[in-house]
């Protein structure tokens, strides 16, 4: 009985140091300089997936508004460096924002 309840303390101990940090990465480019035709730019982007999965960094979402050449991605992970394993190659295609964000804290009622 003592010993399950020391595994419990632990558990929550590791649940509260493995919290994790979402980024909301919005990416443009203008109409001049879109890849939407150029097979070697978007093999950058179609690394992204597989990427996330080798560098511990979940997908939220992964949205695009092909008419303004934006692109929005949430992406959750333990570490900063682990969202730059995943999007780095992709930088070199536009411009990047990536912001950290948490969820909202005020009663929206």
């Amino acid at each position: 009985m003592h010993y399950s309840l020391e595994i419990g303390i632990i558990e929550k101990i590791n649940q509260r140091e493995c919290k994790l940090t979402t980024y909301h990465i919005t990416h443009t480019h203008s109409s001049e300089n879109c890849f939407s035709g150029n097979d070697e730019i978007m093999s950058l982007w179609k690394q992204i997936e597989k990427n996330a999965q080798n560098n511990n960094v979940e997908i939220k979402f992964f949205k695009v508004n092909p008419t303004e050449h934006i692109f929005f991605i949430l992406l959750e992970t333990d570490d900063y460096s682990n969202i730059e394993k995943t999007i780095g190659q992709c930088k070199k295609t536009g411009d990047f924002r990536v912001t950290p964000v948490m969820e909202q804290t005020f009663n929206p009622k």
